[in-house]
């Protein structure tokens, strides 16, 4: 009997190890997390800042050829 409670606590003591070493491990995982969610959070404002920007400068563009095409349009009217 003494044999049997002997390995039952060997193996209880061994469990409780088991178990601190996942908490750790677990405390570990969840400082990680919160720094990649952190990460992902930072590169969804830089993507939306970029998309800003693409916008702004296409607007830009369009701004421009439809002034470009005006002035052309202009100078046809004159010419013809």
């Amino acid at each position: 009997m003494d044999d049997k409670l002997s390995l039952l606590f060997d193996k209880v003591e061994k469990l409780i190890s088991h178990i601190e070493t996942l908490k750790q491990e677990n405390v570990s995982l969840k400082s990680e997390n919160d720094l990649l969610k952190e990460e992902m959070i930072q590169l969804r404002k830089e993507c939306n800042n970029i998309r800003i920007d693409d916008s702004d400068k296409k607007d830009t563009v369009k701004t421009k050829l439809n002034g470009i095409l005006e002035r052309i349009n202009e100078l046809e009217e004159l010419a013809g």
